[in-house]
């Protein structure tokens, strides 16, 4: 599909003060060559998820799927703006103040990207926590950044002018990347709560929730300053294309942290996890003179149980005569 550039006669009270390659062409380009690179670790953890959790939740799966068959799409999109820009438009440097439709559509997908990973994020944290009310902060804020996003795509194909645009509708920018920080800081507060809830006290447990907590910081707080710089960025130089590539940017950057936090799961269950089989009745030989006849002897062990997400541990106590085994055990239920 074409669209007809800018004239070169253009009138210049329809552009902006300045134009530069640098902040423009230069930084599009260069965004265009992050996202490549992100779009192919996605595709390699994508691979390591099917391949490491061949026995995963079905419903995870078909969304993570979903999700690379967007991201494929939105990647074709970003190279067809960039191939607008340096080699249809070589010749042409008012283009640059035009926005095209790849642009615009790469803006619907790049949210429904967001959306997406967001909505696997809310999955999680409600099988976690079994309750709606986490999801009020997370849920709420995506879906209308989403819509606003929508919003904007058409305007732009309305008013392709990045100068009229912004003039007119420089409160949905904002609105946009102030909803997704919100939605990341939600996501990020909401399961450290959870895990650090999910406390026992255990060495073995209490070390896997601390890696948890670090890794579910870390992912949020990497989204949402890519939003709060986006936002900053736009206030402070409007004029060129950085805001928009940063923008542009942040999907594939949710992505790779989801993929990443899923893939951490079996690492840190093998790290954490271990499991050592002890046969009670070899711990201890019982001799039988130096016991009294009718008294029992026992013997102490601390073992620690790991099934699929789940951990235990249990301090128990063994019956060395007859073999019996009684335990208390407390479970911490770690699920991500």
């Amino acid at each position: 599909m074409s669209e007809p550039a800018p004239s070169i006669s253009a009138p210049p009270s329809s552009q902006p003060a300045t134009l530069h390659f640098d902040n423009t062409l230069g930084v599009t380009l260069i965004f265009e060559v992050l996202v490549a690179i992100l779009y192919g670790i996605i595709s390699v953890q994508i691979y390591t998820y099917f391949y490491g959790s061949p026995h995963g939740n079905r419903f995870v799966k078909r969304t993570i799927l979903f999700l690379w068959v967007l991201e494929s799409l939105y990647v074709a999109l970003n190279t067809r703006t960039v191939y607008y820009f340096a080699v249809t438009n070589f010749m042409n440097p008012l283009a640059l103040t035009q926005d095209p439709w790849s642009w615009a559509g790469a803006m619907i997908l790049g949210d429904l990207i967001e959306s997406t990973v967001t909505s696997i994020f809310a999955y999680k944290i409600y099988k976690l926590s079994r309750s709606i009310w986490p999801l009020v902060f997370i849920v709420p804020p995506q879906f209308v950044g989403w819509m606003t996003s929508i919003a904007i795509a058409v305007l732009e194909r309305k008013f392709p002018s990045f100068q009229v645009l912004g003039q007119r509708y420089a409160w949905a920018w904002y609105l946009v990347f102030g909803l997704q920080a919100i939605a990341d800081c939600a996501i990020a507060i909401t399961l450290c709560t959870i895990l650090t809830k999910s406390r026992t006290g255990f060495r073995r447990t209490e070390s896997l929730i601390r890696t948890l907590v670090v890794y579910s910081i870390s992912t949020s707080a990497l989204t949402s300053s890519v939003s709060v710089a986006s936002v900053i960025i736009y206030a402070t130089m409007p004029h060129n294309f950085v805001f928009i590539n940063l923008g542009i940017l942040l999907p594939m950057l949710m992505s790779n942290s989801l993929l990443a936090l899923l893939n951490s799961r079996d690492v840190l269950h093998n790290i954490h996890g271990q499991v050592m089989s002890i046969h009670l009745s070899k711990i201890t030989e019982v001799d039988s003179h130096s016991a009294p006849p009718n008294k029992k002897q026992t013997t102490h062990a601390h073992i620690n149980v790991v099934k699929g997400h789940e951990i235990a541990e249990f301090p128990a106590t063994a019956d060395a005569l007859n073999g019996s085994f009684d335990s208390e055990s407390q479970r911490a239920r770690v699920a991500m």
